[in-house]
């Protein structure tokens, strides 16, 4: 692939006891993302970092305080 896009669910198990009223509507899947919000990120990193053409970007929404935390996945991976 050139390029893989997600909006993964990143929310920390804290922040989601304490949502705003407007956000709880949303499927908890959509949302929850473990203890510290990168559960998703450690599964999808590795999986499909290898799928990417040279050149190739996988792209994420993330939380800013995930930021150093992804980009060390990244990387790792050899992505980044």
């Amino acid at each position: 692939f050139d390029l893989i896009i997600s909006n993964p669910p990143y929310v920390t198990d804290e922040d989601m006891a304490n949502l705003q009223k407007e956000v709880r509507y949303e499927p908890a899947l959509a949302l929850a993302g473990g203890d510290d919000g990168l559960s998703f990120y450690r599964r999808i990193i590795p999986l499909y970092t290898n799928k990417l053409k040279d050149g190739g970007m996988l792209c994420f929404e993330y939380d800013a305080q995930q930021a150093d935390a992804i980009s060390a996945m990244m990387t790792e991976a050899g992505k980044f």
